[in-house]
Order: structure tokens, then C-alpha cells, then sequence
């Protein structure tokens, strides 16, 4: 039975009050940081469509905001998570500093909605040096009511998802590698003290073979995410194909 008022995916910045929603409530090889967007700070169009969203019951029935907004489209035409991510409105935060508001005047912290979703809530308890005899209440108890079992979640979507994340991961490491060379440029390959001639030699031999191994790895990269992108299409087809069947069968029957 639906949960009167229940917004799911809403929450806001713990440090700041800023609302926002949780499209990845954690990445694959990070736990301790998600993926949202600062829902004060969209264009109306892009605002008025993803909190209508966020409150459907599709979104109240997964755990993972991103599988639904990888089904729908903004009334642009894009779709909305590639579009949140290509124009730069999906943001980076520490799992920590955000806090649900499932409910009016309810706040969870997303760090128990994971625990409680990953089956952690004795970690996440110690982790937090709670007293045994106030083991969170009411908390536990709204976080195990947001992550409650929901049907099987659509295949395709979710490997669009993993991927998206693998992109934005690559564009974090791309950022944080210059920052590190704007910190220390002496660390940037072709950079540093002046070299004699044969090491001079030596390090563009170096640099090329380097260059073209990350030219093979970015072509076979770019390979396999077309084969992935082919069969994940196909897969959909296939599978709206068989929705519509399905449809006309029961529509003729």
C-alpha cells in the first residue's frame, strides 16, 4: 500500500539546507559518495518535470532514482539522465552530508537508507558509536519502509546506468589528475628539470609509447561501448516488440 506524502528520492544538503535529488544513492567503487541534483537550481522546465517524476509511482517503487529517469524523457525530447549529466547538473556529494525527507518533517540520513537497503545497519550503528540501547528508532524504522522489495528493475536500464557512472567516474579522475598537475606541474609527463639529449630521447620514445596505448585502450574502449550500446538497443526493441504483443493479445482476447 503507497505511503500517503512519501517523496522517496528527496532529501537536502546537511551543511547547506539546499534541496536536492538523489538520482545514485551511492557509486559502484565509492560508498561514501553520491550523485544528485540541486533541484532549486534547474530551469523550470527541467524542475517542474523531474519533481513530477521523482513524486510518480514508478519512482516510489525503486530504490535507484536513475533507473527511472533513464526511461523518460524532459519535454525537450533529451533523455533525462544523459541530459542531467551532459549539462553538467549532476553533482558529486559525500553520502554523509545529505539527508532524506521522505516525509513532512521526517529527515533519514542517506547513509542509513543504504545501510538499511545493503542490509548494514549493525555497521552503520557502530560506525556511528550509538549507545546499544538506542539503536536509531524511528529511523531505522522510515529508512526499512523507503527500501522496501520493488518488483525486478528493467536490465537495460540498468547497465545504462553502470555505464553513466563509469563516464562520470573517468571525467572525476580526468579532474582530479589536473589538479594534481596544477598543484605540483612538475609531475605532468613532459615536464621537469632539462634533460640531456639521450633522456630527452628516451622520454619522448617514452611519452609515444604511452600516448599509443592510451589511443588502443580508448579505440577498444570506444569498440566495446558500441557493442554494448548495439545490444542494449536491440534488447529494448526486442523488449518493447514483445510489451506490444502482449498489449494486442490481451486487447483481442
Amino acid at each position: 500500500m503507497a505511503i500517503e506524502g512519501l517523496k522517496k528520492h528527496s532529501g537536502q544538503l546537511s551543511n547547506t539546507g539546499v534541496r536536492v535529488a538523489v538520482v545514485f544513492r551511492k557509486l559502484p567503487n565509492d560508498e561514501t559518495h553520491c550523485l544528485l541534483v540541486e533541484t532549486e537550481r534547474l530551469p523550470d522546465s527541467y524542475h517542474d518535470y523531474l519533481i513530477q517524476t521523482m513524486n510518480s509511482r514508478e519512482a516510489l517503487e525503486t530504490n535507484d532514482f536513475y533507473e527511472v529517469l533513464n526511461r523518460r524523457t524532459f519535454p525537450d525530447g533529451l533523455n533525462c539522465l544523459t541530459a542531467l549529466h551532459q549539462r553538467g547538473m549532476l553533482r558529486k556529494e559525500p553520502v554523509a552530508n545529505v539527508t532524506m525527507l521522505p516525509l513532512p518533517g521526517q529527515q533519514v540520513p542517506l547513509a542509513l537508507i543504504n545501510a538499511t537497503i545493503d542490509k548494514k545497519v549493525e555497521e552503520y550503528i557502530r560506525n556511528q558509536q550509538i549507545p546499544p540501547q538506542n539503536p536509531v528508532g524511528d529511523a531505522v524504522a522510515a529508512a526499512q519502509k523507503q527500501a522496501r522489495t520493488v518488483p525486478e528493475a528493467d536490465k537495460v536500464s540498468i547497465a545504462k546506468g553502470l555505464i553513466l557512472q563509469a563516464e562520470l567516474l573517468e571525467d572525476d579522475a580526468k579532474s582530479k589528475r589536473e589538479e594534481a598537475y596544477n598543484l605540483a606541474p612538475e609531475l605532468k609527463p613532459g615536464r621537469g628539470r632539462p634533460a640531456d639529449p639521450e633522456e630527452i630521447k628516451a622520454q619522448k620514445e617514452e611519452e609515444k609509447k604511452i600516448a599509443r596505448r592510451e589511443r588502443d585502450r580508448a579505440k577498444a574502449a570506444a569498440l566495446r561501448e558500441a557493442k554494448k550500446t548495439e545490444a542494449l538497443d536491440a534488447k529494448v526493441s526486442a523488449k518493447l516488440e514483445r510489451d506490444n504483443a502482449r498489449t494486442k493479445t490481451k486487447a483481442q482476447a
